[in-house]
């Protein structure tokens, strides 16, 4: 693997990864060894079966249960129990994204890593994404794929661009940490982005509406934002390649 230990304290010990046996939940799983490896972490593959499996006197319960295990322990090889502890589970729920959410809290899980089907429009409305239900509500960091990145797909174990978007809150700053460690962990370039918005004048019948600054304005929200990314990049950052940039919009 090519991703180095850098810190002294490792930032994800406990890695999850909900298994549908999709391709998505595949790269997942691709992607969470590489992050298993860079911090020395244990692997935990999880696959929520759908309780209208369960059959009366528990018979099929059992059966469909061996099935899944059975699958699991087919994506799972021998590295993976020896480099990283890798265990597998399959647990019984109506509610997908509550199972993986509650296991992730009994478990005291650090990171979940996961394949999202990336529903859009309407069907996103109507049926949701587990996915997102699983961002809005995880106890710990949640990376999400749609697919392997293409730096992966070429050979590359782990990521080369860190990218980490902040408002300069609070919350943005702890991710901004997570980032930091990660891009240190794996030797990655990372890219600190603020978005400038136009400030917004509230209208008659509630409209809203985007009112561009003066010139004048905008330079000066510019450069003050460009400066409050240099204070979080540091002048001695690890790893060196940090960069930053303001984009308005």
């Amino acid at each position: 693997m090519c991703c180095r230990a850098r810190i002294h304290e490792p930032l994800f010990t406990r890695i999850l990864v909900p298994i549908d046996f999709s391709a998505t939940s595949s790269a997942a799983l691709t992607y969470a060894r590489a992050l298993a490896s860079a911090f020395n972490a244990t692997l935990h593959l999880l696959h929520i079966a759908a309780v209208t499996f369960l059959c009366a006197g528990g018979v099929g319960s059992i059966r469909s249960r061996q099935a899944a295990m059975a699958d699991l322990d087919t994506l799972l090889g021998d590295e993976d129990r020896q480099l990283f502890r890798a265990t597998a589970t399959v647990e019984y729920a109506q509610m997908p994204a509550e199972a993986i959410v509650h296991h992730a809290l009994a478990n005291d899980v650090e990171l979940i890593v996961m394949g999202t089907h990336g529903h859009t429009g309407l069907a996103h409305v109507l049926l949701g994404s587990v996915a997102e239900w699983v961002v809005r509500r995880a106890p710990c960091p949640v990376l999400t794929l749609r697919g392997l990145p293409r730096s992966m797909a070429d050979g590359r174990t782990g990521p080369s661009r860190v990218l980490a978007a902040t408002d300069f809150s609070p919350p943005s700053d702890r991710a901004l940490e997570h980032a930091r460690r990660l891009a240190e962990r794996c030797g990655a370039q990372l890219h600190l982005l603020h978005v400038l918005e136009d400030p917004i004048e509230t209208a008659a019948f509630a409209t809203r509406t985007f009112v561009p600054d003066l010139p004048e304005v905008r330079e000066a929200r510019l450069r003050e934002a460009a400066d409050r990314l240099a204070q979080r990049a540091g002048a001695d950052s690890t790893p060196p390649r940090v960069t930053t940039e303001v984009v308005v919009g």
